[in-house]
């Protein structure tokens, strides 16, 4: 058995909320750390050895809504990297699956119909 090929959609999802949860870790340590004098939001493809992004940069404010404006733009910025990231690792995927033939998956189990 062979994986020809994955689907973009889940996989992005699967990113979109893997990179959101980061997000918000990234905003609470933003939030407890003092020395921290500006939040960092990047835009792109953000995987391991590969940092093709936009980052915003945000300096620390002292006005009673900016918390809960930072946790938001953390959340969506993390969650449109993710689902960039996953657009493009998912058509990498494709892209070398289909110029091997497939990609071996002996390691997956599947369940025949009976």
């Amino acid at each position: 058995m062979r994986i020809i090929a994955i689907r973009v959609r889940p996989v992005c999802i699967a990113f979109s909320c893997l990179y959101a949860v980061v997000g918000l870790f990234a905003f609470i340590q933003y939030c407890f750390l003092e020395e921290m004098q500006q939040f960092t939001l990047p835009v792109g493809i953000i995987a391991p050895f590969v940092h093709f992004n936009i980052n915003l940069n945000i300096p620390r404010s002292m006005t009673a809504s900016a918390p809960v404006v930072y946790a938001i733009a953390a959340v969506f910025a993390y969650a449109v990297s993710g689902c960039i990231s996953g657009l493009v690792g998912t058509y990498l995927f494709n892209f070398i699956a289909g110029i091997m033939g497939g990609i071996d998956a002996r390691f997956v189990k599947t369940v025949d119909a009976q």
